[in-house]
């Protein structure tokens, strides 16, 4: 995990149920220092939650490069987008067709969370493997593989055909922006028909050739303490990071 640009995700205050689920499955590190190739590049997942300072072109430079060479990023901000969290990863995350947008998803009924912004998704999975693996359902394939690679192929209009309850999962999208997202990056999470902005893009993946993947989930506040167990937000985020 990254905490180099003062992200809003800490692992030692409001990430602490996410920093101590990875650290069961997998080897955790968290980096303070500039970013450079060298300090990443062992890494298989980097994860920026909540920047809220400016990467240099340096910076970016070896984020390329680290992602070109396999390794993949999750990156997550917040309503208001860039503006508001001081940062410009819309610079890194342009090249790859995804851009967090300055807004923020509002419930625009009443149900179950008292604030708007926490913004309850019932409709809102775009991705059937995204689906399947977060209700622990096995893909039948020749060899079983535990971990999802999300090499998301299809059209887009594969991709939402999952019946009426788009996924049947609910989960809840606390405090985030909207992305906007052309090919080859792919939209697997929307604001469903409710909220508003209605049905606008709220995660999407890059995957493409053998670089590795980059994941961008338009709420950081999705994996704090108190939303992380929330609906389906912890099997939604179990399912994005393997």
């Amino acid at each position: 995990m990254d905490m180099s640009k003062k992200e809003q995700g800490n692992p030692t205050s409001n990430f602490k149920k996410f920093h101590r689920r990875i650290k069961n499955e997998f080897k955790v590190s968290v980096n303070k220092d500039i970013i450079t190739l060298d300090r990443i590049k062992d890494s298989n997942l980097l994860i920026f939650a909540g920047p809220r300072e400016m990467f240099s072109s340096d910076e970016f430079q070896a984020m390329k490069d680290y992602h070109a060479a396999g390794g993949s990023m999750l990156i997550l901000l917040g309503e208001g987008g860039e503006g508001k969290h001081n940062t410009n990863v819309n610079y890194l995350l342009e090249d790859f067709g995804i851009m967090i947008n300055p807004d923020a998803v509002v419930r625009t009924v009443y149900h179950k969370y008292h604030h708007p912004k926490e913004a309850l998704i019932a409709n809102g999975v775009l991705c059937s493997d995204l689906a399947r693996a977060a209700k622990g359902e096995k893909k039948k394939d020749k060899e079983e593989n535990k971990t999802l690679s999300l090499t998301i192929t299809k059209e887009d209009g594969d991709i939402a055909s999952l019946g009426k309850d788009h996924g049947g999962l609910e989960f809840v999208f606390p405090y985030g922006a909207t992305l906007s997202v052309q090919k080859p990056a792919l939209p697997i999470l929307s604001s469903g028909p409710i909220s508003y902005p209605l049905e606008r893009p709220i995660a999407a993946v890059f995957n493409k050739g053998r670089s590795g993947r980059i994941c961008v989930l338009g709420s950081v506040r999705m994996l704090d303490d108190e939303f992380l167990e929330q609906e389906k937000n912890r099997q939604l985020i179990d399912t994005l990071i393997r």
